[in-house]
């Protein structure tokens, strides 16, 4: 958990001086540091950290996809989403958020040359339905676990300490979770 979350304020470190510069990309990874951010990820589980890292480095990712042209962007920007699935299946709430920065990044530079983006956001889940059913046993045992686990919700202390409460809390999670 302390290395991912070492992870995660680096990669907001780098991403914060590519979107703000030096000194307020300093001040965004204090933010990060000093947030109750950290708190609460640790509250939560190791997934968690895991998982805000690898969310960051997603951004970090499609930032340098947009801004340079180098393949390895691109596939290090597919094998950090498929992490991302493989950590939680929530990435894909991320999407509309890749989406909105992608219609930014295209006012000022345009879609030419960048359609090849498409690719690793759709390979990535693929691939996780793909190991996942290569793990389970096939896609009818992982819906099966998912069911199962989903319907023992109300019995796990943990999930009735951290996933009870009104239906718009993963939205606030998620609020908690992207301070940038």
């Amino acid at each position: 958990s302390a290395l991912f979350g070492l992870g995660a304020i680096l990669m907001a470190l780098l991403l914060a001086r590519r979107w703000f510069g030096p000194v307020r990309g300093f001040l965004v990874a204090l933010l990060v540091v000093f947030s109750p951010l950290g708190t609460h990820l640790s509250m939560r589980a190791l997934q968690d950290t895991c998982f805000a890292f690898v969310a960051i480095a997603a951004f970090f990712f499609y930032d340098r996809c947009w801004r340079e042209r180098r393949a390895a962007d691109a596939y290090a920007l597919g094998v950090v989403l498929l992490a991302g699935f493989l950590a939680k299946e929530s990435m894909a709430m991320l999407y509309p958020a890749f989406m909105a920065a992608g219609l930014l990044y295209a006012r000022r530079t345009g879609w030419r040359h960048k359609i090849h983006l498409a690719v690793p956001f759709v390979l990535a889940p693929l691939a996780h339905l793909a190991i996942i059913g290569w793990l389970s046993g096939g896609l009818s045992e992982a819906i099966s676990t998912y069911r199962a686990y989903s319907a023992m919700q109300g019995k796990i202390h943990y999930a009735i300490q951290f996933h009870s409460g009104p239906w718009y809390r993963n939205l606030l999670d998620l609020t908690q979770l992207s301070p940038l």
